[in-house]
Order: C-alpha cells, then sequence, then structure tokens
C-alpha cells in the first residue's frame, strides 16, 4: 500500500492519496482528506509512504510530471523485479513474464506501446495520465 502526502497540491481538502503498489484491474485507489493511524502502524501523511520504495503504478492517479515520474520510476522497478524473477524462476514461453510483462525486449515493449496508441481514439489534447497509459500499455498489449 501506498499513501502519499497531498496537501500542498491544493485539492479542495484532500490531504492523502492512496493505492495499491502492484496497480492490476480491480485495483482500490482513492482519495481522503486525512489518514489515521492504527495499530501503531506507521500510514501517517508525512509526506512519504509508509513503505519506501512502494509507489504508485496506476496511469488514473497521474496529473502531473511530479506523479508521472513517480508512474515511471515504479514501472522501471516493476520490469527490473520482473526480469530478477524470470533469471532466478523462468516462466513459460508462452505467456507473460514473472511480472506479467508480455514484452520483454526494448524492441517489443515499444513497439507495443505504439500499437495501443496507434489503435486507441485521440480523446482530446496530451495529458501526463496518457503519457502513462501507453506506457504501461506497453507492458500488457499484445
Amino acid at each position: 500500500m501506498l499513501i502519499l502526502d497531498v496537501r500542498a497540491r491544493q485539492l479542495d481538502g484532500l490531504g492523502a492519496w492512496v493505492t495499491e503498489f502492484e496497480a492490476s484491474h480491480g485495483s482500490i485507489s482513492f482519495w481522503a482528506r486525512d489518514v489515521i493511524d492504527r495499530d501503531g502502524l506507521d500510514v501517517s501523511t508525512s509526506g512519504s509512504p509508509a513503505n519506501p520504495g512502494e509507489q504508485m503504478m496506476d496511469p488514473a492517479a497521474v496529473f502531473d510530471r511530479e506523479t508521472f515520474l513517480v508512474f515511471l520510476r515504479e514501472l522501471a522497478k516493476d520490469r527490473e523485479i520482473a526480469a530478477a524473477r524470470e533469471r532466478t524462476r523462468p516462466s513459460s514461453s508462452q505467456g507473460p513474464d514473472a511480472g506479467g510483462w508480455e514484452n520483454t525486449s526494448i524492441e517489443a515493449y515499444l513497439a507495443s506501446c505504439a500499437a495501443w496508441a496507434a489503435d486507441r481514439p485521440v480523446a482530446g489534447p496530451p495529458s501526463w495520465r496518457g503519457f502513462a497509459e501507453v506506457l504501461l500499455a506497453g507492458k500488457l498489449y499484445e
């Protein structure tokens, strides 16, 4: 779980953004006014996640340069972890790798990003969220 302090972003009373580290279809993500410390867990809105290194990987939560960079770093970390898992416990060649990556070479990844973007209608001006969606699609799109 990731809890980000977003009070400085002046989001009309919102103080925290909460999401799951390994975002997937059906992942829970929400905004909150504040976060309450329960059972001695460090879940304060101090500006850093309760577990360092856990960040977001949900394009829906990308809305500016800062959140895009967090997303991009986490996507890179996700790939690094998946590659390490593959080296120790290779998955079947018939499907995604251990981290769910369909496209494991830079060539396949970029081609998948481009194909996904080309298959989608343009819905307004470019956005940080749109860039994040293209990059995440490169992981999964075949």
